[in-house]
Protein backbone atom coordinates (compact mmCIF):
# COMPACT_ATOMS: atom_id res chain seq x y z
CA UNK A 1 0.00 0.00 0.00
CA UNK A 2 2.46 2.64 1.11
CA UNK A 3 5.72 0.84 1.84
CA UNK A 4 8.70 0.59 -0.45
CA UNK A 5 11.61 -0.33 1.80
CA UNK A 6 13.76 -3.32 1.07
CA UNK A 7 14.06 -6.08 3.66
CA UNK A 8 10.62 -5.37 5.09
CA UNK A 9 8.96 -8.23 6.90
CA UNK A 10 6.11 -9.39 4.60
CA UNK A 11 4.03 -10.23 7.67
CA UNK A 12 4.53 -6.78 9.20
CA UNK A 13 3.81 -5.09 5.89
CA UNK A 14 0.60 -7.07 5.38
CA UNK A 15 -0.48 -6.33 8.97
CA UNK A 16 0.12 -2.59 8.61
CA UNK A 17 -1.51 -2.29 5.21
CA UNK A 18 -4.63 -4.07 6.42
CA UNK A 19 -4.93 -1.72 9.39
CA UNK A 20 -4.26 1.34 7.27
CA UNK A 21 -6.90 0.41 4.71
CA UNK A 22 -9.47 0.10 7.51
CA UNK A 23 -8.34 3.45 8.90
CA UNK A 24 -8.64 5.19 5.51
CA UNK A 25 -12.17 3.83 5.07
CA UNK A 26 -13.16 5.00 8.57
CA UNK A 27 -11.79 8.49 7.85
CA UNK A 28 -13.64 8.61 4.54
CA UNK A 29 -16.87 7.77 6.37
CA UNK A 30 -16.12 10.45 8.96
CA UNK A 31 -15.53 13.01 6.20
CA UNK A 32 -18.86 12.13 4.58
CA UNK A 33 -20.57 12.57 7.96
CA UNK A 34 -18.92 15.95 8.59
CA UNK A 35 -19.81 17.15 5.10
CA UNK A 36 -23.44 16.16 5.61
CA UNK A 37 -23.69 17.70 9.08
CA UNK A 38 -22.08 20.99 8.03
CA UNK A 39 -23.63 21.04 4.52
CA UNK A 40 -20.25 21.19 2.79
CA UNK A 41 -19.75 20.73 -0.93
CA UNK A 42 -16.41 18.97 -1.04
CA UNK A 43 -14.57 18.63 -4.37
CA UNK A 44 -14.46 15.25 -6.10
CA UNK A 45 -10.69 15.06 -5.57
CA UNK A 46 -11.37 14.44 -1.86
CA UNK A 47 -12.94 11.08 -2.63
CA UNK A 48 -10.23 10.38 -5.21
CA UNK A 49 -7.71 10.91 -2.42
CA UNK A 50 -9.32 8.34 -0.14
CA UNK A 51 -9.55 5.85 -2.98
CA UNK A 52 -5.89 6.41 -3.84
CA UNK A 53 -4.91 6.04 -0.18
CA UNK A 54 -6.34 2.52 -0.24
CA UNK A 55 -4.22 1.69 -3.29
CA UNK A 56 -0.55 0.98 -3.80
CA UNK A 57 0.89 4.22 -5.17
CA UNK A 58 2.13 6.33 -2.26
CA UNK A 59 3.61 9.02 -4.53
CA UNK A 60 0.32 9.54 -6.38
CA UNK A 61 -1.57 9.74 -3.08
CA UNK A 62 0.88 12.26 -1.67
CA UNK A 63 0.72 14.40 -4.80
CA UNK A 64 -3.06 14.40 -4.71
CA UNK A 65 -3.00 15.48 -1.06
CA UNK A 66 -0.63 18.35 -1.92
CA UNK A 67 -2.98 19.55 -4.65
CA UNK A 68 -5.87 19.47 -2.17
CA UNK A 69 -3.73 21.40 0.33
CA UNK A 70 -3.24 24.15 -2.23
CA UNK A 71 -6.96 24.27 -2.90
CA UNK A 72 -7.69 24.44 0.85
CA UNK A 73 -5.50 27.50 1.27
CA UNK A 74 -2.97 25.66 3.45
CA UNK A 75 -0.50 26.20 0.64
CA UNK A 76 -0.50 28.75 -2.18
CA UNK A 77 -3.63 28.95 -4.29
CA UNK A 78 -7.27 29.97 -4.16
CA UNK A 79 -9.05 29.05 -0.92
CA UNK A 80 -11.95 26.60 -1.07
CA UNK A 81 -13.83 27.37 2.16
CA UNK A 82 -15.56 23.98 2.07
CA UNK A 83 -12.19 22.23 2.01
CA UNK A 84 -10.55 24.52 4.57
CA UNK A 85 -13.26 23.63 7.11
CA UNK A 86 -13.13 20.92 9.77
CA UNK A 87 -13.49 18.39 6.93
CA UNK A 88 -9.82 18.95 6.17
CA UNK A 89 -8.72 17.26 9.38
CA UNK A 90 -9.49 13.61 8.44
CA UNK A 91 -7.58 14.08 5.16
CA UNK A 92 -4.62 15.48 7.07
CA UNK A 93 -4.67 12.55 9.51
CA UNK A 94 -4.69 10.03 6.66
CA UNK A 95 -1.81 11.74 4.88
CA UNK A 96 0.19 11.95 8.10
CA UNK A 97 -0.33 8.28 8.95
CA UNK A 98 0.60 7.10 5.46
CA UNK A 99 3.68 9.30 5.26
CA UNK A 100 5.02 8.23 8.66
CA UNK A 101 4.37 4.57 7.82
CA UNK A 102 6.20 5.00 4.53
CA UNK A 103 9.18 6.71 6.16
CA UNK A 104 9.55 4.42 9.17
CA UNK A 105 8.84 1.08 7.53
CA UNK A 106 6.12 -1.37 8.56
CA UNK A 107 7.78 -3.08 11.52
CA UNK A 108 8.99 0.11 13.19
CA UNK A 109 5.77 2.02 12.49
CA UNK A 110 3.82 -0.76 14.21
CA UNK A 111 6.28 -0.92 17.12
CA UNK A 112 6.04 2.85 17.57
CA UNK A 113 2.25 3.12 17.32
CA UNK A 114 1.36 -0.04 19.22
CA UNK A 115 4.03 0.67 21.82
CA UNK A 116 2.17 3.83 22.77
CA UNK A 117 -1.35 2.42 22.32
CA UNK A 118 -0.74 -0.65 24.50
CA UNK A 119 0.50 1.50 27.38
CA UNK A 120 -2.56 3.74 27.69
CA UNK A 121 -5.69 3.05 29.76
CA UNK A 122 -9.14 3.02 28.22
CA UNK A 123 -10.83 6.42 28.20
CA UNK A 124 -7.60 8.42 28.58
CA UNK A 125 -6.89 11.61 26.63
CA UNK A 126 -3.68 11.43 24.64
CA UNK A 127 -1.87 14.43 23.12
CA UNK A 128 0.19 13.32 20.10
CA UNK A 129 2.74 15.98 19.26
CA UNK A 130 4.99 14.77 16.44
CA UNK A 131 3.70 13.58 13.07
CA UNK A 132 4.48 9.99 14.07
CA UNK A 133 3.12 10.39 17.59
CA UNK A 134 -0.13 11.75 16.25
CA UNK A 135 -0.43 10.06 12.85
CA UNK A 136 0.52 6.48 13.71
CA UNK A 137 -1.46 6.37 16.95
CA UNK A 138 -4.50 7.88 15.22
CA UNK A 139 -4.28 5.24 12.49
CA UNK A 140 -3.49 2.16 14.57
CA UNK A 141 -5.93 2.53 17.47
CA UNK A 142 -9.26 0.67 17.25
CA UNK A 143 -11.27 3.75 16.28
CA UNK A 144 -10.01 7.30 16.39
CA UNK A 145 -13.42 8.83 15.70
CA UNK A 146 -15.08 6.88 18.54
CA UNK A 147 -12.20 7.34 20.94
CA UNK A 148 -11.47 3.62 21.22
CA UNK A 149 -9.60 2.73 23.30
CA UNK A 150 -8.71 6.36 24.15
CA UNK A 151 -9.05 9.86 22.70
CA UNK A 152 -6.26 11.16 20.47
CA UNK A 153 -5.78 14.87 19.80
CA UNK A 154 -2.73 17.02 19.10
CA UNK A 155 -1.49 19.85 21.27
CA UNK A 156 0.17 21.47 18.26
CA UNK A 157 -3.06 22.53 16.53
CA UNK A 158 -5.18 23.79 19.41
CA UNK A 159 -4.49 27.41 18.46
CA UNK A 160 -6.27 26.63 15.16
CA UNK A 161 -9.97 27.29 15.81
CA UNK A 162 -10.91 24.96 12.93
CA UNK A 163 -9.05 22.09 14.58
CA UNK A 164 -10.71 22.75 17.94
CA UNK A 165 -14.09 22.69 16.15
CA UNK A 166 -13.11 19.31 14.70
CA UNK A 167 -12.21 17.96 18.15
CA UNK A 168 -15.49 19.31 19.53
CA UNK A 169 -17.55 17.70 16.76
CA UNK A 170 -15.67 14.40 17.17
CA UNK A 171 -15.40 14.13 20.96
CA UNK A 172 -17.49 16.93 22.46
CA UNK A 173 -20.10 14.57 23.87
CA UNK A 174 -17.48 12.43 25.59
CA UNK A 175 -15.23 14.99 27.27
CA UNK A 176 -15.14 18.75 27.66
CA UNK A 177 -13.42 20.60 24.81
CA UNK A 178 -12.54 24.33 24.81
CA UNK A 179 -15.29 26.46 23.27
CA UNK A 180 -14.66 29.45 20.97
CA UNK A 181 -14.59 31.79 23.98
CA UNK A 182 -11.88 29.65 25.61
CA UNK A 183 -9.76 29.81 22.45
CA UNK A 184 -10.24 33.57 22.19
CA UNK A 185 -9.30 33.98 25.86
CA UNK A 186 -6.09 31.98 25.37
CA UNK A 187 -5.09 34.31 22.52
CA UNK A 188 -5.99 37.45 24.48
CA UNK A 189 -4.16 36.40 27.63
CA UNK A 190 -1.05 35.43 25.70
CA UNK A 191 -1.04 38.67 23.67
CA UNK A 192 -1.33 40.77 26.82
CA UNK A 193 1.50 38.89 28.51
CA UNK A 194 3.71 39.07 25.40
CA UNK A 195 3.09 42.82 25.02
CA UNK A 196 4.33 43.42 28.56
CA UNK A 197 7.42 41.29 27.99
CA UNK A 198 8.06 43.00 24.63
CA UNK A 199 8.06 46.40 26.35
CA UNK A 200 10.50 45.01 28.92
CA UNK A 201 12.63 43.40 26.17
CA UNK A 202 12.00 39.93 27.60
CA UNK A 203 10.61 38.15 24.54
CA UNK A 204 11.63 34.53 24.14
CA UNK A 205 13.30 33.23 20.97
CA UNK A 206 10.68 32.67 18.30
CA UNK A 207 8.25 35.30 19.59
CA UNK A 208 7.25 38.23 17.42
CA UNK A 209 5.06 41.07 18.71
CA UNK A 210 3.91 44.02 16.62
CA UNK A 211 1.63 46.93 17.52
CA UNK A 212 -1.34 47.45 15.23
CA UNK A 213 -2.64 50.92 14.24
CA UNK A 214 -5.48 50.59 16.78
CA UNK A 215 -2.98 49.95 19.57
CA UNK A 216 -3.63 46.23 19.91
CA UNK A 217 -0.76 43.75 19.86
CA UNK A 218 -0.40 41.09 17.18
CA UNK A 219 1.73 38.02 17.96
CA UNK A 220 3.28 35.40 15.71
CA UNK A 221 6.08 32.82 15.63
CA UNK A 222 6.38 29.21 16.76
CA UNK A 223 6.95 30.12 20.41
CA UNK A 224 3.81 32.24 20.46
CA UNK A 225 1.68 29.52 18.89
CA UNK A 226 2.97 26.86 21.28
CA UNK A 227 2.32 29.15 24.27
CA UNK A 228 -1.31 29.45 23.17
CA UNK A 229 -1.48 25.71 22.54
CA UNK A 230 -0.11 25.13 26.02
CA UNK A 231 -2.79 27.33 27.59
CA UNK A 232 -5.46 25.28 25.82
CA UNK A 233 -3.86 22.01 26.96
CA UNK A 234 -4.16 23.30 30.53
CA UNK A 235 -7.83 24.17 29.95
CA UNK A 236 -8.57 20.65 28.69
CA UNK A 237 -6.77 19.16 31.69
CA UNK A 238 -8.73 21.33 34.12
CA UNK A 239 -12.09 20.78 32.40
CA UNK A 240 -11.72 16.98 32.62
CA UNK A 241 -10.61 16.12 36.18
CA UNK A 242 -11.91 12.56 35.86
CA UNK A 243 -9.74 11.67 32.84
CA UNK A 244 -6.14 10.45 32.73
CA UNK A 245 -3.84 12.41 30.41
CA UNK A 246 -0.73 11.45 28.46
CA UNK A 247 1.47 13.42 26.09
CA UNK A 248 3.97 12.67 23.36
CA UNK A 249 6.14 15.76 23.26
CA UNK A 250 7.03 17.73 20.18
CA UNK A 251 7.93 21.29 21.17
CA UNK A 252 8.13 21.41 25.00
CA UNK A 253 5.32 23.09 26.91
CA UNK A 254 7.12 24.51 29.92
CA UNK A 255 4.26 24.55 32.44
CA UNK A 256 3.73 20.81 32.03
CA UNK A 257 7.12 19.75 33.42
CA UNK A 258 6.13 19.71 37.13
CA UNK A 259 3.15 17.53 36.12
CA UNK A 260 5.03 14.96 34.02
CA UNK A 261 6.20 11.44 34.78
CA UNK A 262 7.84 8.98 32.37
CA UNK A 263 5.34 6.45 31.03
CA UNK A 264 6.70 3.80 28.67
CA UNK A 265 7.56 5.50 25.39
CA UNK A 266 5.86 8.75 26.34
CA UNK A 267 4.92 10.89 29.36
CA UNK A 268 1.98 10.99 31.74
CA UNK A 269 0.50 14.45 32.34
CA UNK A 270 -0.72 14.42 35.95
CA UNK A 271 -3.45 16.79 37.13
CA UNK A 272 -1.37 18.06 40.03
CA UNK A 273 2.32 19.01 40.06
CA UNK A 274 4.62 16.46 41.68
CA UNK A 275 7.05 17.50 44.37
CA UNK A 276 9.42 14.76 43.22
CA UNK A 277 9.50 11.68 41.01
CA UNK A 278 9.10 8.41 42.91
CA UNK A 279 11.95 5.90 42.77
CA UNK A 280 9.46 3.31 41.48
CA UNK A 281 8.60 5.47 38.45
CA UNK A 282 12.26 6.20 37.72
CA UNK A 283 13.32 2.57 38.11
CA UNK A 284 10.54 1.37 35.84
CA UNK A 285 11.52 3.90 33.17
CA UNK A 286 15.21 2.99 33.53
CA UNK A 287 14.44 -0.70 33.01
CA UNK A 288 12.02 -0.10 30.13
CA UNK A 289 14.51 1.91 28.09
CA UNK A 290 17.37 -0.37 28.99
CA UNK A 291 15.48 -3.31 27.47
CA UNK A 292 14.40 -1.32 24.42
CA UNK A 293 17.88 0.06 23.76
CA UNK A 294 19.38 -3.42 24.08
CA UNK A 295 16.85 -4.84 21.60
CA UNK A 296 17.41 -2.11 19.03
CA UNK A 297 21.14 -1.46 19.44
CA UNK A 298 22.61 -4.48 21.21
CA UNK A 299 23.75 -4.81 24.82
CA UNK A 300 26.55 -2.31 25.19
CA UNK A 301 25.02 1.01 26.35
CA UNK A 302 25.04 0.68 30.14
CA UNK A 303 24.86 3.17 33.02
CA UNK A 304 28.60 3.83 32.93
CA UNK A 305 29.20 3.66 29.16
CA UNK A 306 31.36 6.70 28.30
CA UNK A 307 30.10 9.34 25.90
CA UNK A 308 33.11 8.69 23.65
CA UNK A 309 31.89 5.12 23.18
CA UNK A 310 28.44 6.41 22.17
CA UNK A 311 29.99 8.85 19.72
CA UNK A 312 32.13 6.11 18.19
CA UNK A 313 29.07 3.89 17.83
CA UNK A 314 27.08 6.65 16.09
CA UNK A 315 29.93 7.43 13.72
CA UNK A 316 30.41 3.75 12.82
CA UNK A 317 26.73 2.86 12.44
CA UNK A 318 25.10 6.01 11.09
CA UNK A 319 27.97 7.60 9.20
CA UNK A 320 30.10 4.75 7.89
CA UNK A 321 27.21 2.21 7.79
CA UNK A 322 29.58 -0.37 9.23
CA UNK A 323 27.43 -3.10 10.81
CA UNK A 324 30.28 -5.54 11.43
CA UNK A 325 29.75 -6.99 14.90
CA UNK A 326 26.47 -5.08 15.37
CA UNK A 327 24.12 -7.17 17.52
CA UNK A 328 21.04 -4.94 17.43
CA UNK A 329 18.23 -4.52 14.92
CA UNK A 330 19.82 -3.81 11.54
CA UNK A 331 16.52 -2.72 10.06
CA UNK A 332 16.15 -0.07 12.78
CA UNK A 333 19.49 1.63 12.19
CA UNK A 334 18.86 1.35 8.46
CA UNK A 335 15.70 3.49 8.74
CA UNK A 336 16.83 7.03 9.66
CA UNK A 337 13.26 8.14 10.34
CA UNK A 338 12.64 5.26 12.74
CA UNK A 339 15.88 6.17 14.52
CA UNK A 340 14.94 9.85 14.69
CA UNK A 341 11.48 9.13 16.07
CA UNK A 342 12.53 6.70 18.79
CA UNK A 343 15.43 8.98 19.72
CA UNK A 344 12.97 11.87 20.02
CA UNK A 345 10.83 9.88 22.48
CA UNK A 346 13.82 9.28 24.76
CA UNK A 347 14.93 12.89 24.35
CA UNK A 348 11.65 14.12 25.84
CA UNK A 349 12.24 12.02 28.95
CA UNK A 350 15.86 13.13 29.22
CA UNK A 351 14.62 16.73 29.17
CA UNK A 352 12.18 15.96 31.99
CA UNK A 353 14.98 14.52 34.11
CA UNK A 354 17.09 17.58 33.35
CA UNK A 355 14.24 19.89 34.39
CA UNK A 356 13.85 17.97 37.64
CA UNK A 357 17.58 18.20 38.32
CA UNK A 358 17.50 21.95 37.75
CA UNK A 359 14.39 22.61 39.86
CA UNK A 360 14.19 20.08 42.68
CA UNK A 361 14.71 21.23 46.25
CA UNK A 362 16.04 17.81 47.27
CA UNK A 363 19.78 17.18 47.02
CA UNK A 364 19.37 13.42 46.63
CA UNK A 365 16.85 13.84 43.83
CA UNK A 366 19.08 16.35 42.05
CA UNK A 367 21.93 13.84 41.98
CA UNK A 368 19.63 11.02 40.82
CA UNK A 369 18.03 13.17 38.13
CA UNK A 370 21.39 14.27 36.71
CA UNK A 371 22.41 10.61 36.44
CA UNK A 372 19.11 9.63 34.76
CA UNK A 373 19.25 12.59 32.40
CA UNK A 374 22.83 11.75 31.44
CA UNK A 375 21.93 8.13 30.63
CA UNK A 376 18.74 9.11 28.79
CA UNK A 377 20.61 11.65 26.65
CA UNK A 378 23.24 9.05 25.73
CA UNK A 379 20.47 6.60 24.84
CA UNK A 380 18.66 9.27 22.78
CA UNK A 381 21.87 10.03 20.89
CA UNK A 382 22.64 6.37 20.18
CA UNK A 383 19.06 5.68 19.11
CA UNK A 384 18.43 8.85 17.15
CA UNK A 385 21.74 10.29 15.99
CA UNK A 386 20.18 11.62 12.74
CA UNK A 387 17.89 13.87 14.85
CA UNK A 388 19.18 17.46 15.07
CA UNK A 389 17.16 18.30 18.18
CA UNK A 390 19.13 15.80 20.25
CA UNK A 391 22.35 17.76 19.71
CA UNK A 392 20.73 21.03 20.73
CA UNK A 393 19.25 19.75 24.00
CA UNK A 394 22.06 17.37 24.96
CA UNK A 395 24.75 20.01 24.43
CA UNK A 396 22.90 22.46 26.64
CA UNK A 397 22.67 19.80 29.35
CA UNK A 398 26.39 19.07 29.12
CA UNK A 399 27.23 22.76 29.21
CA UNK A 400 25.05 23.19 32.30
CA UNK A 401 27.03 20.39 33.95
CA UNK A 402 30.25 22.26 33.10
CA UNK A 403 31.20 19.58 30.55
CA UNK A 404 31.68 21.96 27.64
CA UNK A 405 34.47 19.91 26.04
CA UNK A 406 32.09 16.94 25.82
CA UNK A 407 29.35 19.21 24.44
CA UNK A 408 31.71 20.38 21.70
CA UNK A 409 32.58 16.75 20.93
CA UNK A 410 28.86 16.00 20.51
CA UNK A 411 28.53 19.01 18.18
CA UNK A 412 31.45 17.70 16.15
CA UNK A 413 29.57 14.42 15.74
CA UNK A 414 26.49 16.36 14.64
CA UNK A 415 28.50 18.22 12.00
CA UNK A 416 29.71 14.90 10.62
CA UNK A 417 26.26 13.30 10.53
CA UNK A 418 24.33 16.41 9.45
CA UNK A 419 26.84 18.34 7.31
CA UNK A 420 24.17 20.28 5.40
CA UNK A 421 22.28 21.54 8.45
CA UNK A 422 23.48 25.00 9.56
CA UNK A 423 21.67 24.62 12.89
CA UNK A 424 24.46 22.36 14.17
CA UNK A 425 26.89 25.24 13.70
CA UNK A 426 24.49 27.46 15.65
CA UNK A 427 24.77 25.08 18.60
CA UNK A 428 28.55 25.18 18.35
CA UNK A 429 28.50 28.98 18.18
CA UNK A 430 26.30 29.11 21.28
CA UNK A 431 28.70 26.90 23.24
CA UNK A 432 31.76 28.89 22.27
CA UNK A 433 30.10 32.15 23.29
CA UNK A 434 29.28 30.92 26.79
CA UNK A 435 31.62 31.72 29.70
Amino acid sequence: MILGHAQESPQAQENLEKRLRAFVTAKEEQTHALAAELKLQLPGKVWDFFESARGSDWIATSNLFNRLAEQSGRASGKVDTNLSSVAWQPLSEVDMALEESHLMGARHAIAFGDGIISSLPKGAIYFGGTDSGRGLVTALCSSHARGEPFFTITQNALADATYVDYVRLTYGRQFKVPDPEDVARAFTEYAADAAIRAAEKRLRPGEEVTTLPDGRSAVSGTTAVMDINGRLVRMILEKNPDREFFIEESIPIEWTYPHLTPHGLILKLNHEPLKRLSSEVVDRDHEHWGRLTERLLGRWLLNDTPLDTVRSFCRRIYLRKDLGGFEGDRSFVGHPDAAKNFGKLRLAQASLYQWRADNTEFTDERKAMVAEADLAYRQALALGAPNLEIYYRYCRFLHGQKRTDEALAVVALGRELLPDDPSVRDVEKFLKQQP
